[in-house]
């Protein structure tokens, strides 16, 4: 677990660029684990993979809170849920002012698979998640899928030409999650059967 970096105490990564990291399970670069916060800042993740896992770039778990700011996760792959990140219960995540693109989820999540249950634990402000896919034939979320049953937040985002085999080419939103979104554009995304 954890290609480059796994860890139960706090990380902190600024003006770092991680590359090219593979891990036989979760988080193709970065696990967290237990109690430990991730700050993320200034810095890329790209082309990183988790060959039989979830979480192509970060895999975020425990009881901690991770930020990601100004950071561009790109390119990354999963073979599961969360071609870049995984946010696992219960884990809270808030992304601010970056780039999510061109990541591939072999199940659902094409860029995001959130499946904490803490309130508003993910939260995204000022971002662009574009160029994602969630690709297997039942395959849902192109660039973010909500399981939980959790609210999230995304202002001011920017959702666009995400791709997924089934349903939500942008958006899949689980039966029991609710999503608040404003100031935001949702565009040019494509599912096979729902949108």
């Amino acid at each position: 677990q954890g290609g480059a970096i796994a860890t139960a105490s706090n990380l902190a990564i600024s003006g770092t660029r991680i590359e090219g990291n593979r891990s036989d399970s979760h988080g193709g670069a970065v696990i967290l684990e237990i109690n430990a916060t991730g700050i993320f800042s200034n810095s890329t993740f790209d082309s990183n993979e988790s060959i039989s896992g979830q979480g192509g770039a970060l895999y975020l778990s425990g009881t901690g809170t991770s930020q990601i700011t100004e950071t561009t996760l790109s390119n990354n792959q999963s073979n599961l849920e969360g071609g870049a990140i995984v946010v696992a219960d219960p884990h809270t995540l808030e992304i601010t002012r970056s780039l999510l693109n061109d990541n591939i989820a072999g199940d659902d999540g094409g860029a995001i698979f959130h499946a904490s249950t803490g309130a508003n634990a993910l939260r995204i402000t000022t971002s662009t998640l574009s160029n994602n896919q969630a690709n297997t034939p039942a395959a849902a979320g192109g660039a973010v899928s909500l399981a939980a049953s959790t609210s999230s937040i995304f202002q001011g985002v920017t959702i666009a030409d995400n791709q997924t085999s089934t349903a939500g080419g942008g958006i899949k939103v689980n039966a029991t999650a609710v999503l608040s979104l404003a100031n935001s554009i949702v565009a040019g995304n494509t599912a096979v059967t729902n949108n």
